[in-house]
């Protein structure tokens, strides 16, 4: 079952713990963003070239707890979050994920109106 995500939203994204959850806490993850990605002109998503998370105990920037969270979640980070990273991106083009860019579905939209209307 494939489901569509708007690629304009999908910062926020809750990403299921039986992906991946914190390699430092052990709490939920979110997407922050994607990069370099591709579609075909079905808009399934061919590539995917990263994902960035973050965790859902991540305080305020600025809260004065903020400075403890970032020292206790950036230890080592390409042995602890590239391995998390690598589990969602392939999630995400594994599982039948692909991308709408919303103002080209309305283009879409909007021709199909013009030619049912005979315009």
């Amino acid at each position: 079952m494939n489901k569509t995500i708007d690629v304009n939203k999908i910062a926020g994204m809750e990403i299921p713990t039986l992906v991946d959850v914190c390699p430092y806490c052990g709490k939920k993850l979110y997407i922050e963003e994607i990069e370099g990605f591709s579609i075909d002109s079905n808009g399934n998503m061919v590539e995917l070239e990263s994902v960035k998370v973050t965790c859902e105990s991540e305080p305020d920037i600025d809260d004065p707890k903020y400075d403890e969270w970032f020292y206790s979640h950036t230890d080592m980070p390409y042995v602890h979050w590239l391995p998390v990273e690598e589990h969602v991106k392939n999630w995400l083009t594994g599982f039948g994920f692909y991308f709408v860019d919303p103002e080209a579905e309305q283009k879409k939209l909007a021709r199909w109106v013009k030619a049912v209307k005979g315009e």
